[in-house]
């Protein structure tokens, strides 16, 4: 469940705009477990905190070589979230980030 994630990693998603649910699921989720969230992609204000790490497909790519420092939480969390949007798919470099 959403509610129960430890580290919730953005991609490509507004969820307060795209999905309202989710997002009150993910500020329920924060309050409950003080969740880490991080965000790539376009900055917005998503009710909540949480750490912007650009609108690159290159961050994505360090994270899943572990050489960010956001790679190491998602390694240790006990149940990491990723949640990616439609955004993703519509950039021009949509195959690097999937």
């Amino acid at each position: 469940m959403i509610e129960d994630a430890d580290v919730i990693l953005l991609v490509g998603v507004n969820p307060r705009t795209e999905a309202p649910i989710l997002n009150s699921r993910i500020l329920k989720a924060i309050r409950k477990n003080k969740t880490k969230v991080y965000n790539i992609g376009t900055p917005a204000d998503l009710t909540y905190a949480y750490t912007h790490l650009g609108n690159s497909a290159a961050t994505l790519n360090e994270i899943a070589e572990g050489k960010h420092a956001v790679a190491d939480e998602l390694k240790t969390a006990k149940l990491p979230l990723m949640i990616v949007g439609y955004d993703s798919l519509t950039r021009v470099d949509s195959q690097a980030v999937l």
